[in-house]
């Protein structure tokens, strides 16, 4: 497509030079903006601090919805497979892999984990819901797990070559305020002394 001429305005004549529009670049930039748009309504909200219980509370929210396990779909900007499901829990801005889990989180000592940390292993990981028993061996895992399943809560035991990461941006609950009372003034009956007098003769007076 070309346009040109030229355009008269009183005794000037402006020339407009030939502009040719390849119907390929009209087709790319469409495509871009198409694919910006949707960028900008799927993508994950920007990752900020945030506390055990709101990582745990997202990834019940998957669980509750049972979002089906997928490495190709994605769920609310986050892809639907087992790191995305942490990605998710922690509220990252974009789907990391469990290879790159260490680029947000940092490792910590399995003894050391609580609620909303990560447990790793190779090719997968998931949100450490806490332990089930005093030995510390299995632990509530909340996590995607393979295809023909979806998010949900189960039983697993540590790995032999298992680690424990923690979001660099975890941060802990903001403090309750502290309840507290009006003063009372208790009210107590004036004491007395008594004394006597030479004569034999018994007083009582209050004292404050």
């Amino acid at each position: 497509m070309a346009l040109g001429g030229t355009v008269a305005g009183g005794r000037h004549r402006v020339k407009v030079s030939k502009v040719r529009l390849d119907g390929r670049a009209l087709a790319s930039a469409a495509i871009a903006a198409a694919f910006l748009a949707t960028a900008l309504v799927t993508s994950p909200a920007p990752a900020q601090a945030i506390t055990r219980g709101q990582i745990i509370a997202r990834a019940k929210s998957w669980i509750a919805k049972r979002i089906p396990y997928s490495q190709r779909r994605y769920h609310g900007g986050y892809r639907q497979d087992c790191s995305g499901f942490v990605s998710m829990a922690w509220g990252l801005r974009r789907s990391i892999t469990s290879r790159t889990i260490s680029s947000v989180s940092r490792r910590i000592s399995i003894a050391s984990l609580k609620p909303g940390d990560a447990v790793w292993k190779p090719g997968h990981v998931s949100i450490f819901g806490g332990w089930k028993n005093r030995s510390r061996r299995e632990y509530y895992a909340l996590e995607q797990t393979t295809w023909g399943s979806h998010a949900m809560r189960r039983v697993r035991t540590i790995p032999s070559n298992g680690r424990a990461y923690r979001y660099k941006r975890l941060t802990a609950p903001a403090p309750r305020p502290v309840a507290t009372r009006p003063a009372t003034t208790v009210a107590t009956a004036p004491s007395t002394e008594t004394t006597v007098s030479a004569g034999g003769a018994v007083a009582a007076s209050a004292r404050d």
